[in-house]
């Protein structure tokens, strides 16, 4: 079954520590291998069984974290290496999946937020004077609330650029029958299939336009101004 899904790295959490996750977006369902019908999940609640799901994740990263070992991509010594690897291969991963709340087009509008934005936004800083940064956050383990924090800012610069991604480097990523060469056409051929079994579409496969693209060197204030390169920021 050819399936469809989007990934979505995050690199960030409130405080801006280097948290990387990604978001996926996964179609209830895909098209049978020669294209001819739309096969719908057979679980009315999710695509996958999360434990499976969680141990073949689990299986499949350290078999390719062990390949970047081999030709020498990870730098640790190979007894360390090999004794985290146990310990990880025994312990149950997580892997969270649940129900959009709002529909799909909602989850899509939520993290196309992610895609076009840095670490921190301006009107987070509450406070700068050369030498300290204060700047806000949600506290998710006390309800949410919102709090200050007020860092060295040095640290903040170093805080943020962990979040600018390498040059060339893609943040999100479409696979399956989403893939961006056939995407067109195969989406099209999908909403047809599922018409034959359900004629609302809205939920199952909304449309990709939801994640707009914004050109981040426009000013944002002015809306004309472009932002030029003044010198280029080495995280390394």
């Amino acid at each position: 079954m050819n399936i469809g899904y989007i990934t979505i790295l995050h690199t960030w959490d409130q405080k801006l520590n280097f948290h990387p996750h990604i978001h996926c977006v996964i179609a209830a369902g895909g098209l049978s291998n020669d294209k001819s019908k739309w096969i719908t999940a057979k679980n009315d609640r999710y695509l996958l069984p999360v434990k499976k799901l969680s141990r073949v994740f689990r299986g499949k990263f350290l078999f390719y974290l062990n390949k970047a070992f081999k030709k020498n991509l990870i730098k640790i010594e190979k007894t360390a290496f090999i004794n985290l690897c146990s310990i990880a291969s025994k312990n149950e991963w997580v892997v969270y999946l649940k129900r959009p709340l709002g529909g799909a087009g909602q989850v899509l509008k939520y993290l196309s937020r992610y895609t076009h934005k840095v670490g921190i936004s301006n009107k987070r800083i509450k406070y700068y004077d050369g030498e300290t940064v204060v700047f806000s956050y949600r506290d998710r383990k006390d309800n949410n609330i919102e709090k200050e924090m007020k860092i060295p800012a040095l640290l903040f610069v170093q805080k943020f650029i962990l979040h600018i991604v390498p040059k060339r480097f893609v943040k999100i990523r479409f696979y399956g029958f989403m893939v961006n060469r056939f995407r067109k056409k195969l989406i099209a051929l999908c909403r047809s299939l599922i018409a034959e079994i359900d004629g609302n579409l809205s939920d199952i496969l909304p449309s990709i336009s939801l994640l707009p693209f914004i050109d981040r060197t426009v000013c944002q204030v002015c809306g004309k101004g472009k932002m030029k390169l003044f010198i280029p920021i080495n995280s390394g």
